[in-house]
């Protein structure tokens, strides 16, 4: 088995609800994004749906998740409208 992970990449446009008042998203929604990008890598690296899922003779879930905030300043993708935006250097204008 490789020890090199294999790394999922993907886009998800900031919803308004998703920040807070001062255009960072919030905290809890990272946990969120994570649980949802993971789907989708499985099914674009794996091919693995949910119906796929069902089907497998084992499960995989998420026991424990930690997620550190390395550095601050990182911005996700900007997008179009400079108001959908995750940011974590202050506040868009």
């Amino acid at each position: 088995m490789s020890k090199v992970p294999i790394v999922y990449t993907g886009m998800h446009r900031i919803k308004f609800s998703e920040l807070d008042p001062y255009n960072h998203v919030s905290t809890g929604n990272y946990a969120t994004f994570f649980a949802d990008h993971r789907m989708e890598g499985l099914r674009e690296y794996l091919g693995w749906d949910l119906k796929v899922l069902g089907t497998l003779p084992f499960m995989v879930w998420v026991r424990r998740m930690e997620i550190d905030y390395l550095r601050p300043g990182v911005a996700i993708k900007r997008l179009p409208s400079p108001r959908l935006c995750a940011s974590s250097a202050g506040p868009t204008r």
